[in-house]
């Protein structure tokens, strides 16, 4: 499938009305998924505040 047709982030403001998971929002508060010892925002893991805010921009 073409990459323009892809129902992703990316293409998100051709569907209003569908949410789409935010991995980076999950990653940034709690740390990586794929790695157990990273922390993330809400375990202190310092300078994750710009990560957070970017990813929880509405578009």
């Amino acid at each position: 499938m073409a990459k323009e047709l892809k129902a992703n982030q990316k293409n998100a403001f051709k569907m209003p009305g569908i949410a789409h998971f935010n991995d980076a929002i999950r990653d940034g508060l709690k740390g990586f998924v794929m790695n157990e010892h990273d922390k993330g925002f809400v375990n202190g893991k310092p300078g994750m505040e710009d990560i957070i805010k970017k990813a929880s921009l509405v578009v």
